[in-house]
């Protein structure tokens, strides 16, 4: 099982780096969208495009990491209430629950992403496609991420 535990370790590391690289891409597109409003005609079309499409992308990956990293996105409102076996079973009735959500929004994201093949963005090359993908890699990366969560704490490793 640690070969599966490295593989998440992996792709975390690999997350990390495209968040960066999005966040930097934005920027650079923010920046010349200052540029060309005050300075010179820089030749992009529809920026704000551009940029919408990598918020997107950064909404979704930032949320599986902020998932991976262990922030809880519940109430616990009475966690401290409880004794540690209690909320050991809320824990992973809570995960159970996200898996089968996610796999209603994997399914559904999938088919938003072949729909929009067919849906151009106006002012770029793109298809909505692109960013519905952004929607479908972050739920199955999130998907990822609770099912180790799960199997960590199975094995009794906790977060890795």
């Amino acid at each position: 099982m640690g070969w599966f535990f490295s593989i998440i370790a992996a792709i975390d590391r690999l997350i990390r780096w495209v968040v960066a690289a999005l966040l930097i891409g934005l920027l650079a597109i923010v920046g010349l969208q200052v540029v060309d409003r005050h300075f010179i005609d820089v030749p992009i079309a529809a920026p704000d495009a551009y940029a919408r499409i990598l918020v997107i992308w950064l909404t979704f990956l930032g949320f599986a990491l902020a998932v991976r990293d262990g922030l809880a996105i519940r109430v616990d409102l009475i966690d401290h209430w409880l004794s540690p076996r209690l909320r050991l079973w809320f824990t992973v009735g809570f995960d159970l629950l996200i898996l089968a959500v996610l796999t209603v929004l994997i399914q559904k994201g999938w088919l938003l992403v072949v729909l929009g093949q067919d849906q151009s963005i106006l002012g770029t090359d793109l298809t909505t496609a692109v960013p519905n993908a952004g929607l479908w890699v972050g739920a199955i990366l999130i998907f990822l991420f609770v099912t180790a969560r799960l199997i960590g704490l199975r094995a009794g490793r906790g977060q890795d």
